[in-house]
C-alpha cells in the first residue's frame, strides 16, 4: 500500500512539475525582455531581479521535485568520498553562520564511492540545513567517513543492508534533535515542521 501511494504521489508531483516548469518559463522569458526594455530605470530593475530570484528559487523547487519522482536523470560516478566531502564543505561553509562550526574527519586512506553527485549534495545540503535550523543558537556539526565491513551478524542490526564494504558517513551536531513522535514521518514526502519547508529534503535520501 505505502508503495502504490508514493507511486501515485510520484506521477501527481512529476506532472505538476513539468507543468508549472512551463510556467515558470513564460514568467522567465517575459522578465527577461522586461529588463532590457528597462535597463536604464534602476527603480524597475530593482524589481525584475526580484522576479528572477524568485523565479530561481522555484526552478530549485521543481528540480527536487524531479528528482523525487525520479524524472531528473541520475549519473553515477566513482568518487573519493574524502575529497568530495572536503569539496561540499567548502562550498556551503562560507554561507555558515558564525556561530554554527563545522569538523569532518576523513578515513585515512581514499575510499571510492560509486553515486551520484548532485544527489550526495542535496543529501549533505539538507542535513546542514536541518541541522542549522536545530541549532538556534550555534553549535557543531560533525562529518565523519569510515570504512566498514557488514558480515551476518551487522545485517541483523540492519536489515535493509547486505554483506560487503561500505563507505560509512555520520553527520552530527549538536541540536536540540528530532521528538520522538515525529521519527516516523521524517522521510514522508512534504512533511516538514518548517514554516517555510518543503517536505522534499529527507524523502529525497
Amino acid at each position: 500500500f505505502q508503495a502504490q501511494k508514493m507511486q501515485s504521489i510520484g506521477r501527481l508531483t512529476g506532472s505538476i512539475a513539468h507543468d508549472f516548469n512551463n510556467i515558470l518559463s513564460m514568467i522567465s522569458g517575459s522578465n527577461q525582455l522586461i529588463q532590457l526594455i528597462t535597463k536604464d530605470n534602476p527603480q524597475i530593475q530593482r524589481h525584475t531581479e526580484t522576479i528572477s530570484k524568485g523565479v530561481d528559487r522555484a526552478k530549485d523547487f521543481i528540480r527536487k521535485l524531479l528528482v523525487f519522482t525520479k524524472s531528473q536523470p541520475i549519473e553515477f560516478k566513482i568518487y573519493d568520498i574524502n575529497e568530495l566531502i572536503k569539496e561540499e564543505i567548502k562550498i556551503f561553509k562560507p554561507t555558515l553562520r558564525e556561530d554554527i562550526f563545522i569538523e569532518f574527519a576523513p578515513f585515512d586512506k581514499p575510499l571510492p564511492v560509486n553515486l551520484d553527485r548532485t544527489q550526495f549534495t542535496q543529501i549533505l545540503l539538507n542535513l546542514t540545513v536541518n541541522a542549522i535550523d536545530a541549532m538556534p543558537e550555534g553549535g557543531m556539526i560533525k562529518i565523519v567517513a569510515e570504512h566498514k565491513n557488514f558480515d551476518a551478524d551487522a545485517i541483523k542490526s540492519y536489515p535493509f543492508a547486505k554483506e560487503g564494504e561500505y563507505a560509512c558517513i555520520s553527520f552530527t551536531d549538536t541540536g536540540k534533535g528530532i521528538p520522538k513522535d515525529i521519527m516516523d514521518k521524517i522521510f514522508d514526502p512534504f512533511f516538514t515542521t518548517k514554516q517555510e519547508g518543503t517536505g522534499l529534503g529527507l524523502s529525497l535520501i
